[in-house]
């Protein structure tokens, strides 16, 4: 409900910065609940098996997935603080996001 009061108030210019910070929340708790666990559980499996395997090739892809996904985020942060740099100030004076 919060988050819906503060949505109605932002300007158009800056609804993005809202819908990049929910859309890279998201990206977090898909790796920290989805990807993670099951690196881990094959990491271990095949820690000490010296064969390839099925469960070998499936835990490079879930780890260049996360790789991925990780670098996507720091992009994305890195594009939402140029822009947040370059935005132009308000005229009037008052809060910048409302």
């Amino acid at each position: 409900m919060a988050l819906a009061a503060l949505w109605i108030r932002f300007q158009p210019r800056v609804r993005w910065l809202a819908w990049s910070c929910v859309l890279l929340t998201a990206l977090a708790i898909a790796q920290l609940w989805l990807i993670t666990p099951e690196v881990v559980r094959l990491g271990r499996l095949i820690d000490f098996v010296t064969t390839p395997a099925p469960a070998r090739e499936r835990f490079w892809t879930l780890h260049a997935v996360y790789s991925s996904v990780e670098v996507f985020r720091l992009l994305a942060l890195a594009a939402m603080t140029l822009r947040l740099w370059t935005l132009p100030p308000r005229d009037g004076g008052g809060r910048a996001l409302s």
